[in-house]
């Protein structure tokens, strides 16, 4: 009885799990054109996808394919980070095991495997591929993601596309890029059709904060970054919230020479006030280490 008990809780808690996720997913702007997308694939060779940040389509463009029945799907991206963290979100939005059929691969590395039917990888894995199959037989789909983010890299790619897509009718092209020259994109490719799509926007309030003299003194002196700002910016929460009110707060920095400099000032903070986890994230880091 007790087992029956728990198996019934259990699933409860699953379907709960799975109402959230399916939830979660709909709210997304990319969720109400997923007929329109699968509709310009079927009809073209080439689209391109502009869609501003947050509207889901990283995620969600490869799932929509997939469940449409193109059944190999690559999507390539211009950092290794990016493409571990999509196949983990992925791979969690689309209940397979993480490194079944959603997977990534980049240098060195790579949770691929024969039953892979979605991988992420870099924009150079794809182009050394290209190298030993210049056919690229094992794929029904290819996704160049952030393809606005110009590089070397990513422009030798696209280039290399175009020469194959005529030989590979039935591969399909999906071009995803911010709202930045999609029309320079699209006539690259003899006028692919464009889907904008929204993005969602939330509200920013400024807040400034006086600046110290003794840190107006001493600006500008040393090529190191100030953590100090940072600091006084831990200190505002602090001084606003309560100790046992939990929350999360994000910096973006330029580098990793400026994320050391403020991690090393960070957690010397943290030691001392006993209310802060300070925890690096950026490319060099190991996997381990960016999964914390």
């Amino acid at each position: 009885m007790a087992l029956l008990h728990y198996l019934d809780f259990t699933q409860k808690q699953s379907f709960a799990k799975l109402a959230k996720l399916h939830r979660e997913r709909a709210a997304l702007p990319i969720a109400q054109y997923r007929d329109r997308l699968l509709r310009a694939v079927a009809q073209n060779q080439v689209v391109v996808v502009a869609g501003d940040t947050g509207c889901g389509k990283s995620t969600q463009v490869p799932q929509f394919l997939l469940a449409a029945g193109y059944s190999h799907v690559a999507c390539t991206q211009p950092r290794r980070i990016a493409c571990i963290s999509l196949a983990k979100r992925v791979g969690f939005e689309s209940l397979h095991q993480y490194g079944d059929q959603v997977g990534y691969q980049i240098r060195f590395e790579s949770t691929r495997s024969p039953a892979t039917k979605i991988v992420f990888l870099t924009e150079g894995l794809l182009l050394r591929q290209v190298q030993r199959e210049p056919m690229l037989p094992g794929y029904h789909v290819l996704i160049a993601d952030e393809v606005h983010e110009r590089h070397l890299h990513s422009d030798f790619l696209l280039g290399v596309l175009r020469r194959l897509l005529p030989a590979r009718p039935d591969l399909k092209l999906v071009l995803m890029s911010a709202t930045i020259n999609i029309r320079l994109f699209s006539g690259y490719f003899g006028g692919a059709p464009v889907l904008q799509v929204p993005g969602r926007i939330f509200p920013i309030t400024v807040i400034y904060q006086p600046i110290p003299k003794e840190e107006a003194s001493t600006s500008g002196k040393s090529e190191r970054l100030d953590p100090r700002p940072y600091l006084r910016v831990l200190q505002a929460i602090d001084h606003k919230y309560p100790p046992e009110e939990r929350g999360d707060l994000l910096v973006f920095l330029s580098g990793v020479a400026e994320i050391g400099a403020v991690l090393e000032a960070a957690q010397t903070y943290a030691t001392h006030t006993q209310r802060w986890i300070v925890l690096p994230l950026h490319s060099t880091l190991s996997v381990t280490e960016q999964d914390k």
